[in-house]
């Protein structure tokens, strides 16, 4: 009888193998597509299908893996799609120890790699001044003809020319990080634009994640730009505002995250974190001024914003812009920040949807000149969401925190509005939210973190009469905390006329109906 054949892993069909490779880190499955051609060729998709994170530690290693030929082709370069390159990694894949290189090595084997990487869309390139010169950046650049994305990181303005005779077609992502004015020295705010010039009707989103970045309106503008993010946005010119050089250059804006504003001479603004003298207050005063009269002379976004994220109401104050937002993200409830302004900032874009971080117990206290109050007043607003911490909860009971969030809500055009804590990371989202359907599951009872939630609240009605009153315009009520998920309690307007009834949602469909309203968005679920 002959010998049963052995089992081998070589023998496992590629379905098998896929799965396995699932549940490996990349350092592991590196070492096995080194055991035998046939693996390399199974793995290497599975290796190569995210980022991959090169340094002077590994790159040899990465070359040698790619089985470059003397034509610079490699059979495994189609799978190469994102790369990256910087600072050593502990968790780079494909590492191997002792095989540093020297930085001068290390831009003449990532240029060879870039040659066989003919179908790389993303790429990121790190301490620019260590490896590149400006004629190796102009190389690189050319190389990747259906580069989609690229990030450029201490690109100072030396490397400026070389970035403007790029011309790349499908170039729709840009991102900068540490800008300067030189290659040595203190690291000054610049405008990167003109560098874009060779690809300014092709740019979707632009990242300029620096100390400081200043725009003026003298550069030609970007007509298909949707995203800006910004970590701090320097006024040019004295004379003129920050909003008039994002609208004349960004006619076509949907989405603007702004971390921070500063006048031309690199000092911030007043955020409304420390109390405001009377001359501060004059000075943001004139400061709106100038914003609304240039948009009164020259115009605004016609459509509106999408979305837009600053730190404080008071930066809203300060940015004076005039025209619709969807969705408004204010990262933190400052408590210095007159209520007047609130009210006048707020009234201006005719928000809809908003988004408050709030870390301080008197904003719940209607007595409070810190009170949510004049957000609520907001005739416009419709949806909030309220993201507190845990350690907020600790001082004041849910049982009181939902009795002042009543009395809030008494005369508000508030018609949803969600309570939670978006600072922990939260379990896989339900499977219908990533298929697009909308099934019912069996109502599960989760457990929350506060006993309160679980003690108390068991009845559909009782959440509902903590808030102390029945405002007619509230239809929906969330409670979001993780890593215990989301309740959701909805009001049937059909029953109205003999009494207000409320209905609580099973977990599956309290998280359809909050992607649907926009009460959860994947940012909230991801804060940083």
């Amino acid at each position: 009888m002959p010998l049963r054949r052995r089992r081998r892993l070589i023998n496992f069909n590629a379905s098998i193998l896929f799965y396995i490779s699932q549940h490996l880190s990349r350092h592991d499955l590196s070492a096995l597509s080194k055991t035998c051609h046939a693996l390399h060729g199974t793995l290497v998709y599975t290796l190569l299908r995210e980022s991959v994170c090169l340094s002077n530690a590994n790159i040899q290693s990465f070359y040698e893996f790619m089985h470059l030929t003397s034509d610079h082709t490699s059979p495994f370069s189609p799978y190469l799609l994102n790369l990256t390159l910087g600072v050593p990694d502990s968790n780079a894949p494909l590492i191997l120890p002792a095989t540093h290189m020297q930085w001068s090595e290390v831009t003449q084997t990532f240029l060879r790699l870039l040659r066989c990487a003919s179908r790389l869309v993303s790429l990121s390139l790190g301490l620019i001044p260590w490896i590149f010169s400006p004629e190796h950046l102009r190389l690189a650049l050319a190389l990747v003809p259906r580069l989609e994305h690229l990030t450029l990181s201490n690109f100072t303005t030396e490397y400026g020319e070389a970035l403007a005779a790029a011309t790349c077609p499908r170039l729709r992502t840009v991102h900068f990080r540490k800008l300067s004015s030189r290659t040595w020295g203190n690291v000054g705010f610049q405008n990167p634009l003109p560098f874009l010039r060779n690809v300014r009707l092709t740019i979707t989103s632009l990242g300029l994640f620096a100390n400081g970045s200043g725009l003026d309106d003298h550069t030609a503008p970007f007509p298909v730009m949707r995203q800006l993010d910004t970590t701090s946005l320097h006024r040019v010119d004295d004379n003129t505002c920050w909003v008039a050089p994002l609208i004349h250059l960004f006619p076509n804006l949907e989405h603007l995250h702004v971390t921070e504003l500063a006048t031309s001479s690199e000092v911030l603004t007043f955020d409304g974190s420390f109390p405001l003298t009377d001359a501060n207050i004059e000075d943001i005063r004139g400061w709106r001024a100038k914003a609304r009269e240039w948009q009164a002379r020259h115009g605004t976004w016609s459509s509106g914003l999408k979305y837009l994220n600053v730190r404080t109401m008071l930066n809203l104050y300060q940015l004076g812009l005039v025209c619709e937002v969807a969705r408004l993200d204010i990262r933190q409830w400052a408590p210095h920040i007159p209520t007047e302004l609130i009210g006048i900032a707020l009234s201006d874009i005719r928000v809809r949807k908003l988004r408050l971080d709030v870390h301080i117990e008197d904003a719940f206290n209607t007595a409070s000149p810190v009170s949510l109050g004049p957000v609520f007043n907001t005739r416009t607003l419709t949806h909030l969401i309220i993201a507190v911490r845990r350690k907020l909860l600790v001082s004041i009971t849910m049982d009181t925190l939902l009795f002042r969030l009543g009395a809030l809500l008494r005369h508000s055009s508030v018609t949803h509005i969600l309570l939670g804590d978006f600072s922990q990371k939260p379990p896989t989202y339900p499977p219908s939210l990533e298929t697009g359907q909308c099934k019912r599951q069996p109502r599960r009872a989760p457990t929350f973190p506060i006993p309160e939630l679980t003690a108390t609240y068991t009845r559909k009605s009782d959440l509902i009469g903590a808030l102390a009153c029945d405002p007619s315009a509230l239809l929906g009520f969330f409670l979001y905390f993780q890593p215990y998920g989301l309740r959701a309690w909805m009001r049937d307007k059909t029953t109205d006329a003999i009494g207000p009834s409320w209905e609580e949602l099973d977990q599956q469909w309290a998280y359809e109906v909050a992607f649907a309203e926009g009460m959860l968005h994947l940012d909230d679920t991801h804060q940083p």
